[in-house]
């Protein structure tokens, strides 16, 4: 590895962060997404592809409240 670069040295609260950040542009994504309604759906079918992509955003959110709660955990740990 060269000199200049640091080593990633993985970790799980730094996995965490990664996941984190991920997750939270994907959900910024989805809503932008679901508000320009991008394949232009009309009625019904743009009831459904809001739906989907609103449950989608319910799902990656409850994913990202329990990554964080998961990292004040492991900080709790480290702070004794």
């Amino acid at each position: 590895m060269s000199e200049d670069i640091p080593e990633y040295i993985p970790t799980h609260d730094r996995d965490l962060d990664l996941w984190i950040v991920q997750l939270d542009g994907l959900i910024k994504h989805a809503l932008r997404i679901r508000d320009e309604n991008v394949m232009k759906y009309k009625k019904n079918v743009k009831k459904a592809f809001e739906m989907g992509l609103n449950m989608q955003v319910l799902l990656m959110k409850a994913m990202l409240n329990d990554m964080i709660k998961e990292k004040d955990t492991i900080k709790e740990k480290q702070d004794g």
